[in-house]
């Protein structure tokens, strides 16, 4: 088609006419409507076309918070693994063999049993027979026996690993923290490689932004707890990791990984305005593909790729696939050696890695992750 041939195929008689008529067509009441049901209640959509139509995004004209949704570095997330550590030992040193051979680059540890029947004698003979130093694990036990491996087996633990001594949780505020005494988390923070407390927030497919709200509250409760807020928080974030339970709504898994990043850049610049360190506290993703048996292995795969690429545009540092319990050991298997290599996929050949903020400039994404932002601060307010 030639250029001066457009006139002549749509009713407009001038290219800014047609412009006009074409931006009009794009905020239609039909495809606000869509936005809204597609995404659900309580969520207020509107469709975004130009650059004016982003001034009501306050987190975008400021380059400085906005530089938060990047904490400073290039998008880079940690391939995971789960393994399950129970009283037959000698299949959690087998996962972990499988796993240290393999592209995960973290294990998460835990048990599969409530840990009731996990004893100091298991985790030695754990350690008695697997050693990979160069495998970082997140290990989540009772607070004794992770203060028992840090102590006994610190030395041979990798870089980067972590440890679950602490839990903060925001959906129940009379929720008694789990903690070890003082002596002993003396002992977590003598060390680097201390993360030892860990929060989360749950999938909440209904209120993702009061689910938000919720952590904040959480953050700051735990620290009110001190005389002095400002150094409470300071050692916190030496040593706090945010767990994110993901869901499949896609867009908004994104939005929830974005908007808590500002979020908490927020929060800390309230409660600690002088804090100069870099910020980078670890989100780690866990994706829960449902106990569903009746999914097939592909239709897993299928499932587990799109809420993969969600935590990872959002931002994860680390990102877990756990299998459904209710699958074979082998089928178990079969999903965590598809899930690590679906993020080798996404990273070698999708290159998600190689860009900071991949959602900038989706007007959805942009919109939804404001609304996120704007209420979970609200709520947060009225919960003070």
């Amino acid at each position: 088609m030639i250029d001066d041939d457009w006139q002549t195929l749509f009713e407009p008689k001038s290219k800014s006419d047609w412009l006009q008529k074409i931006e009009a067509d794009a905020k239609g009441e039909f495809s606000q409507d869509l936005l809204v049901h597609s995404f659900g209640p309580g969520i207020h959509m509107h469709a975004v076309q130009t650059r004016e139509d982003l001034n009501g995004l306050p987190h975008l004209n400021k380059s400085s918070v906005y530089n938060s949704l990047k904490w400073g570095h290039s998008q880079r997330w940690a391939i995971g693994t789960p393994a399950l550590l129970s009283n037959k030992v000698d299949e959690t040193v087998k996962q972990l063999q499988d796993a240290s051979r393999g592209p995960a680059e973290q294990v998460l540890l835990e048990a599969n049993d409530g840990e009731g029947s996990l004893s100091e004698e298991h985790i030695q003979e754990l350690f008695s027979q697997w050693n990979a130093p160069d495998l970082p694990l997140h290990i989540r036990l009772t607070p004794r026996l992770v203060h028992f491996i840090r102590t006994q087996y610190g030395h041979v633990l990798a870089s980067g690993s972590s440890f679950e001594a602490q839990r903060i949780d925001p959906t129940d505020p009379n929720h008694p923290l789990q903690e070890l005494n003082q002596a002993e988390l003396s002992l977590f923070e003598q060390v680097p490689v201390a993360r030892s407390v860990s929060c989360y927030i749950p999938d909440d497919s209904t209120d993702e932004a009061n689910s938000l709200g919720d952590t904040l509250a959480a953050l700051d409760r735990y620290i009110s707890r001190s005389e002095d807020k400002t150094k409470a928080l300071t050692s916190l974030l030496s040593r706090i990791q945010f767990i994110l339970d993901c869901g499949s709504n896609f867009y908004a898994e994104i939005a929830r990984h974005r908007a808590l990043r500002y979020l908490t850049t927020r929060f800390v610049n309230e409660h600690a305005p002088n804090y100069t360190s870099h910020l980078e506290i670890p989100i780690i993703a866990e994706l829960r593909t449902g106990e569903d048996s009746a999914l097939t292995v592909a239709d897993r795969l299928l499932l587990n790729t799109t809420m993969a690429m969600s935590a990872i545009i959002g931002g994860c540092t680390v990102l877990i696939v756990k299998p459904p319990l209710v699958l074979s050991q082998k089928d178990r298997a079969e999903i965590i050696r598809l899930t690590t290599n679906l993020q080798l996929m996404l990273r070698h050949e999708s290159h998600l890695d190689q860009v900071i903020d991949p959602a900038a400039g989706s007007y959805y994404i942009e919109v939804l992750t404001h609304q996120f932002i704007q209420s979970a601060w609200e709520y947060y307010e009225q919960k003070r």
